[in-house]
């Protein structure tokens, strides 16, 4: 199940922005719609403490509050998980020089950025069957973590990556051994490409890419 679980919906008297929502561990909020007011529904993923996605909860699980008054909570229903299919990722990481190059709002740089996406994905993504691989690429390709279920060997992988050199997205996509579709050709499941990149590179020819990408999949 890569990075996606089934979306619980509750119910709630009050309005839920800056509310305090309890679960045993990480709770995500969104689509928050208060066109029913004073009836306010969203949706949420609720993950336990070893990241997997939590099923069976009741009103009695979760506390709800505004400005610390506790809101009643009047239903929360779970579909049926939608079954993914098994994968083989490939997350292909810019590692140009412009990477190191700054956000605009803060000190960190656009590698920096990329890294916490690419954890995210790491730690989030449902393994064993499906895998995860690891590359990099500036004027060469790298491969840093080949395809593993091992989410500790792509954490790694992804916070040893610094930035230096040019970009080359032809080699990034097609370059022998380490180009992103080369390794993900190796993918034994569904196969899919992550591109993490800060803009354009150099192409020579686009059609060869998405020719090999074709014939690849």
């Amino acid at each position: 199940m890569a990075a996606r679980s089934t979306a619980f919906t509750l119910s709630l008297l009050l309005l839920l922005y800056g509310t305090d929502i309890c679960a045993q561990s990480s709770l995500h909020v969104f689509n928050i719609d208060p066109s029913d007011y004073p009836i306010v529904s969203a949706d949420f993923y609720a993950f336990g403490e070893d990241g997997e996605r939590l099923r069976g909860l009741t009103p009695d699980d979760m506390i709800v509050t505004e400005n610390l008054v506790q809101a009643p909570i009047l239903s929360i229903s779970c579909p049926d998980p939608v079954p993914s299919p098994d994968l083989s990722v490939v997350l292909s990481i810019d590692i140009s020089g412009s990477m190191n190059g700054k956000v605009s709002d803060n000190q960190r740089t656009r590698l920096d950025v990329v890294k916490e996406a690419a954890t995210y994905w790491a730690q989030e993504m449902q393994m064993n069957p499906s895998v995860c691989a690891v590359t990099s690429f500036n004027n060469l390709s790298y491969i840093n973590q080949h395809f593993t279920y091992n989410r500790d060997r792509l954490v790694m992988a992804i916070n040893n990556l610094k930035a230096s050199n040019g970009t080359n997205y032809d080699d990034a996509m097609m370059g022998w051994p380490a180009g992103g579709l080369t390794v993900a050709r190796a993918g034994a499941h569904k196969r899919v490409l992550i591109f993490l990149t800060d803009g354009m590179g150099t192409f020579t020819d686009s059609k060869a890419v998405i020719d090999f990408a074709k014939n690849n999949n």
